[in-house]
């Protein structure tokens, strides 16, 4: 199959405009071969909104990629191995690999690639821990705390979580 995402539009209910959720299935093929797809809620690209004149939320070449990267964090993403989806639990760099991928598919150009990609690992952790915990707390059983960076911040989460 050929890399990039599968469709042209999607539809998408919202309440605010901004954010909402996917009301099909968002299919992806990365730059390995790799079939992904995801049908989450989103807020589209989390880019602040001092550059939104730059980057915007729900640009056209960036919010395919941003609902996919949302899919991850939220842990809403299938993969397509031995004939059939399954689910999967992606880590925070794996997240932040796909979203870099599937921006290339989507011809951003290299600034915007990087201006993402460079918010993503200096402050996506933050948002993904967020998500994370929710799902946590949601599901305690089904759901992985994200991999703390210290011993103090792995009990941190843990506490914060309830368990």
């Amino acid at each position: 199959m050929r890399p990039g995402f599968q469709q042209v539009s999607i539809p998408f209910l919202t309440g605010d405009g901004r954010n909402g959720s996917l009301l099909d299935y968002l299919n992806y093929t990365d730059s390995l071969g790799r079939a992904w797809r995801t049908k989450t809620s989103t807020d589209g690209l989390s880019t602040p909104r001092i550059i939104w004149f730059l980057i915007p939320p729900f640009g056209k070449r960036t919010w395919f990629s941003g609902v996919l990267h949302d899919g991850g964090f939220r842990n809403r993403l299938e993969i397509y191995r031995n004939g059939r989806w399954e689910k999967i639990t992606l880590n925070e760099q794996e997240c932040n690999w796909l979203i870099w991928d599937a921006l290339g598919s989507q011809r951003a150009n290299r600034w915007e690639r990087a201006v993402i990609w460079l918010a993503l690992n200096w402050l996506g952790w933050r948002a993904f821990d967020e998500d994370r915990h929710a799902l946590a707390r949601k599901y305690p059983s089904r759901i992985l705390l994200p991999s703390a960076r210290t011993p103090r911040q792995r009990a941190t989460m843990k506490r914060q979580a309830g368990q």
